[in-house]
Formats: structure tokens, C-alpha cells, sequence
């Protein structure tokens, strides 16, 4: 037998002059009544005394009326209950619902606890918009409509960003489509994550009701990353710059020199290298961005040609580590971070400012020269950058042992047709 949950006025008017607002349920052609803490006035009553003309109360019924049908559906054995049974599973699901109580931030410091270090930054970076918007520190996760997300988009499109000083003052710019679509990626993906652990779907026991980002398009789509690649000749132009002995611009070139030669691998990665992860002329490691979400752990075997030696050589780690960088610098953010700014130098030096130079431009413009240039196969290029496997016989990697050679060869490739070029100082390209 069909159940309907709809809103009900009570036609007695209160003492003070208000109608109570209460949720009819009428399950097997019995109906019953369910107490609301909503009271409107004579004036928020439409002509016919049924219906609320209020725009505002209209809304956060609805919302209420949304809640309570998606409670019923997660009740179990509905259909063979009374219409008093019924009720007083709508009201237990309600009472738990009103007890349970999550904290966002709290509930976030668990997670990102198991987060890798990067990861866990830039949720705390979203969280901390969130604090922003809200101007307080907690926010119990029920209150997290899709009204509340549209205006949370709505106050990171708009809010100023501060990016660095400028004299005395600090510069403002309007936050990018990339960082307005992570956060609130990452704000989802808590929310999904708190839903998953608390719902009790089985049992009916939904603590979690709402949904606040099943609406399409709420979340922007992530925008493609914009193409960084160098031309080979400003590869070796940044290869090349005459940068001061022990200055950051010095570090800087070598460490992308040093990045580029191994195949794009991340500062992240550079730095985390040991010394038992070098065999001759072989490095070999887990990349840190996908070690925990892949099951090869993204190991990778890379060769370590002139170019890279030279630079490795150049400076010797301790302590177990390959390299000098976890001397100089506390973490891989701070080490990413230092080399960067000492590429804006290195930039400048060989004329190729106007692009912000950064350590992505290694990466970038060793695939694109090998995959462009060189014409070596867009499988090499995808395995020599340490991606996922993107063919249709991915079962088959578990069985076959994997052949590196070819990627060692690609790497050779790119860095002789670098060595063989004029540096020049001319301006990045539209494409290659």
C-alpha cells in the first residue's frame, strides 16, 4: 500500500496568533500526524487555509517533507507496518538524526591523518576556506546543504586571493576555476566519506540524510592543466644559465636538469630518494603521488644517464638519503617551494620569464619533446612518466615482469637532442 508524507496546517489558530505546521503521514489509508518546530502567521496562509504562500517557510518545509521521504524509504519492512508503527520508526530515525552530531574539522583531522603529507595540505588549505566563509572554526556536517555549497562556490569565486607583496602591500587576484573545483572536490569527498561510515543503510539508521552535492553541475569541472612544455632549445638554455656557485639559482637549474634526465620525476620524489634505491646505474623508486593508490605502487626503474650523475655527484645526501636536499630543507613542500623561486631567477637569466618558470616545466617538456620531437610512442612517454597502465590488458601486467628498456632509451633520446641544440633566448611557443 502506497505511503504519503506531506505537510499539514493545523486550523487552530495559537494563542499567539501562529498555526502549527506538521507533517501528515498516511500509510494504508490511516493518517497520523508528526509535531514540527514550524509556526507560521495568518498572513504566510494562502486563501484556502492548506497551503503556505510563504516563499521562505515553503522552502525549509520542503526540505523537511525531502528528509523525512528519504527516511521512509530506508526503513525497513515499511509496507508491513501500521500506520502508528510507522511513526514511531520516522520518529526514532528523527531523534537519532537530531542527536547525532559531527563535526566537520574533526571528522577532517582523522582522515587527513592517514592522507599522504601533500594530500592532507590542500584539504587543510579547502578547510580553511571553509572557516573563512563561515567565520567560525565548527560546522556540524547536517548543516551542509546544497543551498550552503551553492553559496560556498558562490564565496570562493568571489573572494580575493592574496599572492605575494608588492612593495608594501600584498597583490589580490580572483581565485582560478582550478582551485574553486578542489575545494569543493575535497569538501565532497569528506562528506561522501562521513555518509559511508555513519549511514546505516541496511538497518535504516540515517544519521547523514541529506545529500548536498548530488545536484548536477554544483561542482565545477576540473579545467585541463594547462600544456607547460619548453622548446628544446629553452630546455637548454635552462640547462646552461650561469648561475652564481651556491646561490638558489644554482640549485635551482640543477635540480631540473636533474628532474628532466630522470623523466619529469617530482621534487617530491627527488627528495625522498635513498640511497639504497640507486643499483649502478639504476634508480629505482615508488612515485609518492600514486604509491598508495596503485597496486605496483607506481614503481618505476629509471636509468641514471650523464646528465643526471652529473648532478647526483654534485650533491651527495647523508643519513641514508641520495641527495643533499633533506639537509637543507625540512620537507619536500619547502624543498618544491625553494626551487621555484630560484627558476623565476634561472628564467630570467635566459629570457623565458614571462612563463614562470617551475619545476612542472620539466616534467612537461621532457614528454612533449620525446612524444613531438623525437617521435617516440605515446605508451613509452605514458610508462617514462610512471602512469597508469591505459590499454585494455592491464590483468596481463600481474603476469608479464616489466622491460624498462625502452624507457631508458626515450630518456637518452630527449636528453641528446637537448645537448645537440643552439640555447636560444626566444619566447615559448603555442605549441610544439
Amino acid at each position: 500500500m502506497a505511503t504519503t508524507i506531506n505537510y499539514y496546517i493545523a486550523p487552530r489558530e495559537r494563542k499567539d496568533g501562529t498555526f502549527s505546521v506538521k507533517i501528515r503521514v498516511t500509510h494504508n489509508r490511516v493518517s497520523r500526524y508528526i509535531n514540527t518546530s514550524i509556526y507560521i502567521t495568518r498572513a504566510q496562509v494562502a486563501r484556502d487555509g492548506v497551503h503556505i504562500k510563504d516563499a521562505t517557510v515553503e522552502v525549509k518545509v520542503s526540505e523537511l517533507l525531502m528528509e523525512m521521504r528519504k527516511t521512509l524509504m530506508g526503513i525497513a519492512y515499511a509496507n508491513y507496518m501500521t500506520a502508528d508503527q510507522l511513526v514511531d520508526a520516522l520518529n526514532s530515525q528523527a531523534d537519532r538524526q537530531q542527536a547525532f552530531r559531527l563535526d566537520l574539522f574533526d571528522f577532517a583531522d582523522q582522515q587527513m591523518a592517514a592522507m599522504e603529507p601533500k594530500t592532507a595540505e590542500g584539504y587543510r588549505t579547502a578547510l580553511n576556506a571553509v572557516k573563512r566563509f563561515i567565520k567560525k572554526d565548527h560546522i556540524d556536517i547536517n548543516e551542509i546543504t546544497s543551498a550552503w555549497v551553492r553559496r560556498f562556490r558562490e564565496f570562493l569565486e568571489t573572494e580575493p586571493q592574496v599572492v605575494g607583496k608588492k612593495g608594501t602591500k600584498y597583490r589580490q587576484k580572483s581565485r582560478g576555476s582550478r582551485a574553486v573545483s578542489y575545494y569543493l572536490g575535497c569538501l565532497r569527498s569528506l562528506h561522501n566519506k562521513a555518509r559511508l561510515i555513519y549511514n546505516d543503510d541496511d538497518a535504516g539508521h540515517i544519521v547523514i540524510p541529506r545529500q548536498p552535492f548530488s545536484q548536477k553541475d554544483l561542482v565545477p569541472k576540473m579545467p585541463v592543466t594547462e600544456h607547460r612544455a619548453l622548446s628544446v632549445a629553452q630546455v637548454k638554455a635552462v640547462l646552461s644559465a650561469k648561475a652564481k656557485p651556491g646561490s638558489r639559482a644554482e640549485l635551482a637549474r640543477d635540480v631540473f636538469a636533474l628532474s628532466f634526465a630522470l623523466a619529469g620525476t617530482n621534487t617530491i620524489d627527488l627528495y625522498n630518494l635513498k640511497t639504497s634505491d640507486l643499483d649502478g646505474i639504476l634508480l629505482t623508486y615508488n612515485r609518492a603521488k600514486t604509491d598508495s593508490t596503485r597496486r605496483d605502487h607506481a614503481r618505476i626503474t629509471l636509468k641514471v644517464i650523464p646528465e643526471a650523475a652529473a648532478v647526483i655527484g654534485k650533491y651527495p645526501g647523508r643519513d641514508g638519503f641520495l641527495l643533499s636536499f633533506a639537509d637543507r630543507y625540512a620537507n619536500s613542500h619547502e624543498f618544491n617551494r625553494a626551487v621555484n623561486k630560484g627558476l623565476k631567477d634561472v628564467g630570467k637569466m635566459v629570457g623565458i620569464d614571462d612563463i614562470g618558470l617551475q619545476t612542472g616545466h620539466a616534467r612537461h617538456s621532457f614528454a612533449t619533446i620525446a612524444r613531438n620531437v623525437c617521435r617516440i610512442d605515446f605508451d613509452t612517454v605514458n610508462a617514462a612518466l610512471n602512469h597508469v597502465h591505459q590499454g585494455t590488458d592491464r590483468i596481463g601486467d600481474i603476469y608479464i615482469a616489466r622491460d624498462y628498456t625502452a624507457i631508458w632509451a626515450s630518456q637518452e633520446a630527449v636528453m641528446a637532442e637537448v645537448m645537440k641544440a643552439k640555447a636560444e633566448k626566444v619566447t615559448i611557443p603555442a605549441a610544439i
